[in-house]
């Protein structure tokens, strides 16, 4: 089966891409590289020079369109429900659309679409089999399919409330083997769920504004005589863009955080070799004991801590607290229970645990746990002010250990929760940690080169375009 679930690689891949691009472009400085050749590289991403060869690609797919089109006539009920044209105006596209959805998809732009990058083989079937799947499924979606090769080959558009039928096209996409097995990567800028790519659309060409943000980046590199980095072309293109649209599904990409659907609503091969449990009552209180170690000492701490455990069967780095969680854990938590907590959460049986699997670990655990209870108190103090108040509480916490500036309560009046209190359990070294991590930024002796970028970037992707919601903090990319 393919690798087509993410996680650190997808960095990897961006890294690589940039890599690529700089690489080209040095090396032939007689041809300017531009933003659309800078596209179609993100069109080609993960396809083969058998796949890309354009005779065959003309000659194959954009004859399969009038197949698709008898193929709709034919079926019946189906040319009442769903229509499926060619336009002169989008000779590359074939489009397929519910009947009563046409005009809306193409007046709003407020829906979902999914990037779903369906290789040559079996392609006239594997589109017949997921148009009718969404036909008999009344689904309601604005689609078309490329009649070139590319990485984002058929592409559906739901509205944008429609979860459900994202999360039924996707299951459907894993229930059929052809269709599975012919999957390809969607270039690495897209957020993906199981290696369809998702977003909300913003009203705007995504690929074609991330490929000016990456042209214009490279050229800046090589003014600047430094080779490109995923994280300084993100910093970068946060405090460059004025699309907030863009750059929010950027950030999400970047994350592979899909908040709206969530990727454990989804089974896929790979997650049946893994057993799928509940926390255990064990596992509750390791985590509870290192998030509370997490919150007094930082990361350091926690890192040194569970090496101990897993290498020395020493408890001592652990935090007792008021909850006594050392000795709670010390002889009835054992290294072979840490072992089996990580694993499980990093979704591998056999990895290695060292220090940076370890460090993975609690990215994975703080940023669950932790992150949205920081947003939520930065959005209390936020829905009382403004951003440069959020910035300079934050500032104020970690350089001082002094969180006035935060906002006590809510303006519900029903919400009488102490978030400046809450705050206030975090350490300043654990505050920073726990930023830096969300935004990639390294920090060397405890500190980071340039704090109040830091604090602007964190402000700026996750507090100042959020809203608040009495269940979660979400964001619009999903």
């Amino acid at each position: 089966m393919n690798n087509i679930r993410y996680d650190q690689p997808r960095l990897v891949e961006m890294q690589n891409f940039l890599t690529y691009i700089y690489t080209i472009t040095v090396q032939n400085k007689e041809t300017p590289m531009t933003h659309d050749i800078v596209y179609n590289e993100l069109c080609r991403y993960g396809l083969s020079s058998d796949e890309l060869g354009e005779k065959r690609q003309m000659k194959e797919f954009y004859e399969l369109f009038p197949k698709w089109e008898h193929h709709n006539l034919d079926s019946g009920d189906y040319e009442k429900t769903l229509r499926v044209e060619h336009h002169e105006n989008m000779k590359q596209f074939l489009q397929f659309f519910t009947v009563d959805t046409y005009d809306k998809f193409h007046r709003d732009n407020k829906f979902i679409k999914l990037y779903i990058p369906l290789g040559a083989k079996n392609l006239y079937q594997n589109v017949t089999n997921l148009f009718d799947f969404m036909t008999n499924s009344n689904i309601k979606h604005a689609s078309k399919v490329s009649g070139r090769m590319r990485c984002d080959n058929v592409i559906v558009r739901l509205d944008s409330k429609d979860i459900a039928s994202v999360k039924k096209i996707i299951n459907y996409i894993y229930s059929n083997k052809s269709i599975k097995d012919s999957l390809k990567k969607t270039n690495p800028f897209v957020p993906c769920i199981s290696g369809i790519g998702i977003m909300e659309e913003p009203g705007i060409s995504y690929n074609g504004r991330l490929s000016e943000l990456i042209n214009d980046y490279v050229y800046k590199c090589i003014g600047e005589k430094k080779k490109p980095d995923i994280q300084d072309f993100y910093s970068w293109a946060m405090k460059t863009s004025n699309n907030k649209e863009l750059i929010e599904i950027l950030s999400c990409a970047i994350d592979n955080n899909t908040q709206t659907v969530k990727d454990d609503t989804i089974v896929t091969e790979k997650d049946k070799t893994m057993e799928v449990n509940p926390v255990t009552e064990k596992e509750k209180l390791f985590r509870d004991a290192i998030c509370a170690t997490y919150r007094k000492y930082g990361m350091t701490q926690v890192v040194k801590g569970i090496q101990a455990i897993l290498y020395l069967e020493d408890y001592r780095r652990i935090t007792n607290g008021d909850e006594k969680y050392r000795d709670r854990i010390t002889g009835y938590i054992s290294k072979e229970d840490v072992q089996s907590f990580l694993r499980k959460e990093l979704h591998s049986n056999d990895i290695s645990l060292n220090k940076k699997a370890i460090e993975l670990y609690c990215y994975r655990l703080f940023n669950k746990e932790m992150l949205e209870t920081i947003r939520k108190v930065c959005l209390i103090t936020l829905e009382k002010s403004d951003a440069n108040q959020v910035k300079s509480a934050i500032r104020h916490a970690i350089l001082e250990q002094n969180y006035r500036w935060f906002s006590r309560h809510s303006l519900d009046e029903n919400d009488q929760t102490d978030y400046r209190s809450i705050i206030a359990s975090f350490s300043s070294k654990s505050l920073l940690d726990l930023m830096s991590l969300s935004l990639g930024m390294p920090i060397v002796d405890g500190k980071v080169n340039d704090l109040d970028n830091l604090i602007n970037l964190f402000v700026n992707k996750y507090i100042h375009s959020s809203k608040i919601d009495n269940v979660n903090i979400s964001r619009r990319a999903i």
